[in-house]
């Protein structure tokens, strides 16, 4: 999908495909035209919108979920968000994997990561990476 379409469409398509079947308004701000990443970099993006999408899905119980992607001169800025249950980031008991694979991926491209969660508070997760 991601080869065969870009980034955009591609995660156009992951957000019409999470729409399906859930009580879930996503709000969606993405770029019209496809910006010319490398393909490390777009699969990057789009697998961690896969795994926020994901979480959120079995997890956040959300009503809510903006997913931006913006593109500066010296910026790509990703911004996952919703307004579900949230966690305490700083639980030992709390499964992890998703989260260190977005972490991952974040770093290997020389980003930073922040995640915002609370319990009853929602998460943002913010990407930003360099262009």
């Amino acid at each position: 999908l991601l080869h065969d379409l870009g980034l955009i469409e591609a995660l156009r398509a992951l957000i019409a495909e999470f729409r399906q079947g859930e009580e879930i308004e996503v709000r969606a701000a993405l770029p019209e035209a496809d910006p010319g990443l490398s393909e490390a970099v777009s699969l990057s993006l789009f697998r961690i919108v896969q795994e926020a999408l994901t979480n959120i899905r079995k997890y956040a119980q959300a009503r809510h979920v903006g997913v931006s992607l913006r593109f500066t001169p010296t910026t790509i800025e990703l911004s996952i968000e919703d307004d579900g249950v949230g966690f305490d980031p700083e639980s030992p008991k709390l499964a992890r994997h998703g989260l260190a694979g977005i972490r991952h991926r974040v770093f290997t491209h020389g980003g930073r990561l922040d995640i915002r969660a609370a319990p009853g508070g929602g998460v943002t997760i913010m990407a930003v990476l360099p262009a």
